[in-house]
């Protein structure tokens, strides 16, 4: 491997999670909702009525049958704290998918919030095992927000409405995102 390219490599790195330092997230969060969102009673939807299934985590699995694949890939990852792989990776910038210091940011804040690292990481998701999630409707509520505004595709293709993965959120030990 050419020295030269891994330097440049770990520059490029470097400068990601500079960039994801300097991120107001409060202020992406809310020019993002602002620009692309809006929205209103049917978007959040009731509360549901019955138990939510929580997220489980597939990465290793084939998306229709569940079933275990046949090859998995396990990179290793020059960095201790899980919220800097996207930058590792150079992760997102496509359609919905937020630039790489934005997923640094987030995944960040929500390490030092609710304790959320990365699990995993595919061409199109990501993957995260929590040790604090969210205990009441209130705060599930809020968090489901943020998320909506991150990954947009998970209410929009998957649970339909933010009460909805909200209450999936409540006691939950893992999250998933996904962009199409």
């Amino acid at each position: 491997m050419d020295v030269a390219w891994i330097c440049r490599f770990l520059l490029n790195q470097a400068e990601i999670i500079q960039k994801s330092l300097e991120v107001n997230l409060k202020n992406y969060l809310d020019e993002r909702f602002a620009e692309d969102f809006e929205i209103d009673t049917e978007m959040i939807g009731d509360w549901p009525m019955s138990e939510v299934v929580q997220p489980e985590l597939v990465a290793h699995k084939e998306l229709l049958s569940g079933r275990p694949l046949e090859k998995v890939f396990i990179g290793l990852i020059p960095t201790s704290k899980s919220y800097e792989i996207p930058a590792f990776l150079n992760f997102g910038g496509w359609n919905e998918c937020p630039d790489s210091e934005i997923h640094v940011a987030i995944m960040r804040y929500w390490h030092e919030k609710y304790g959320a690292d990365i699990i995993s990481v595919t061409p199109d998701t990501v993957e995260c095992t929590v040790k604090k999630p969210p205990q009441t409707k209130e705060e599930a509520l809020a968090l489901a927000k943020e998320q909506f505004i991150y990954c947009p595709d998970i209410v929009f293709q998957g649970t339909g409405t933010i009460s909805n993965l909200a209450a999936s959120l409540i006691n939950a030990e893992n999250w998933y995102f996904w962009w199409d």
